[in-house]
């Protein structure tokens, strides 16, 4: 790294960004995902209720927490670890458009990584899009070294078990190598190898998974039967499209614009396809990779996923930055190789860039952090007050079940989705307090029933002058 002033540039303003944004959020309440890690972790290490935990989820973000919990450091070290994956994943980016491209390519693909928000967000959160991201790069760029190759698919499975859908990476680098290399890669000793490792990596997980549902795949499938829901061919279309017309604005005009100029350089990559499957043109096939790495995510979160999530196809965007970088690139040494600009032009063009990119994608991700820093502060403080107001045992109501349940360290239970149920509930599970707030979606009935009808007095407003979030207690 010392021999390349550019990347510890870099890494440098990559480590102060994340810092500075770590401080201003170090305290910021957990989210629905961030709460169902971390009250799984606590349930491991201290017993505490699971409820709102799907044990059949991916496991490794629970267990690190877990770790973290059991050496007496929990969330906070956790998100120490999650700013030091995030500049990891800077780097992978760098490394990864430094080998299709150039060192510059590198270099300019990594700055704008750095700034995006679906990175510096998540960052900032304790979930799994950053240690996907990490994995995923990570195999990627040891697929393009052609060096440890053994490592990629146990990479590739790691980054599964934080978030299922690392596993599309196996999918693009497989489709890779059969469309360029053709059945030969299946000779390869370090693809068995490398193969065989990961069967390893995964076989703990799978034979749980089969003690404890009776199949190795079925958090898989069960996740993959709720995302399809309602989704067809043309619903897929649809949420093809939402994905696509978002990226216009993600990556604002000028991004936007060079994104589309190299992507118009694509052509020799499927014309002259015959030249990159015979091993001929290395570059192509590096490009024809970033295709591949861009249309798999994309499709994948059309067609097999009913929800339109930004951060669903959050492993898409450092291919799409490298494609930038690379029109980037060309555009700058078209202007350097005419003889009609000054010399110093290209550098300026270049330079204007990326301040401009870079400052449109930086105010972007600083929005989002600094409006949604404050989210659901409301009802740690009910869950807080409810742990300090009731018994170990007691349980409670609530649509918030994660965050009630990590913060409160009480049961936490759903409201129903009727009326009647909602009624069976409260005489069966027995909650000491019901909680009514504008965060998460609640069922039609609450908003036009009396509470007193169903016995809840309320207790506390949370915050008292303008009420978010109301908890009533149920009188027996």
């Amino acid at each position: 790294m010392s021999r390349r002033p550019g990347l510890i540039l870099l890494v440098g303003f990559a480590v102060l960004v994340r810092l500075y944004y770590f401080w201003l959020t170090k305290d910021q309440p957990l989210w629905w995902d961030e709460a169902e890690y971390a009250l799984a972790a606590k349930s491991l290490v201290f017993g505490t209720p699971s409820t709102g935990w799907w044990e059949g989820g991916p496991i490794l973000l629970p267990l690190l927490l877990a770790a973290f919990y059991a050496l007496g450091l929990g969330v906070g070290a956790c998100r120490l670890l999650l700013l030091l994956v995030s500049v990891a994943t800077v780097v992978l980016v760098y490394a990864i458009g430094r080998r299709v491209g150039s060192e510059r390519t590198g270099l300019i693909a990594a700055f704008f990584f750095s700034l995006d928000y679906l990175n510096l967000f998540y960052s900032m959160r304790i979930m799994t899009e950053v240690f996907q991201l990490a994995f995923g790069l990570l195999a990627i760029h040891l697929f393009l070294r052609r060096r440890h190759e053994w490592a990629i698919v146990p990479l590739i499975v790691a980054g599964t078990l934080f978030r299922f859908t690392t596993a599309l990476v196996a999918v693009i680098l497989v489709a890779h190598l059969a469309l360029v290399d053709g059945p030969a890669f299946l000779k390869r000793r370090s693809y068995r190898l490398s193969a065989a490792l990961g069967a390893l990596a995964a076989a703990p997980y799978l034979a749980w998974s089969w003690w404890r549902f009776g199949d190795p795949l079925h958090p898989f499938k069960a996740g993959s039967a709720h995302l399809t829901v309602d989704l067809g061919f043309g619903s897929g279309l649809q949420l093809l499209a939402a994905y696509l017309a978002a990226l216009p604005a993600h990556l604002h005009a000028v991004l936007w614009a060079a994104f589309l100029f190299e992507v118009l350089f694509f052509y020799d990559v499927l014309w002259g396809f015959d030249a990159v499957a015979r091993g001929e043109d290395r570059p192509a096939a590096h490009r024809f990779l970033l295709l591949l790495w861009i249309l798999a995510i994309f499709l994948f979160h059309g067609f097999a996923v009913n929800l339109h999530v930004d951060r669903y196809v959050v492993l898409a965007f450092p291919a799409i930055f490298i494609v930038v970088a690379l029109g980037l690139e060309r555009l700058h040494d078209a202007i350097a190789r005419s003889q009609r600009y000054q010399r110093r032009l290209p550098a300026i063009f270049l330079a204007a860039v990326l301040v401009a990119g870079g400052i449109q994608l930086g105010q972007d991700a600083d929005a989002e952090i600094r409006t949604k820093r404050r989210s659901f502060e409301s009802l740690r403080e009910a869950a807080e007050w409810i742990a300090e107001h009731s018994a170990p045992e007691d349980a409670v109501m609530t649509m918030s079940v994660p965050q009630m349940t990590y913060y409160a360290e009480r049961r936490s239970y759903a409201v129903p989705d009727s009326e009647a149920a909602f009624a069976a509930a409260l005489a069966e599970l027995r909650p000491k307090y019901v909680v009514m707030s504008v965060f998460e979606q609640h069922p039609q009935w609450t908003f036009e029933v009396e509470p007193e009808t169903h016995g809840l007095r309320p207790v506390r407003y949370v915050p008292p002058d303008e009420p978010l979030l109301v908890v009533y207690e149920v009188e027996r």
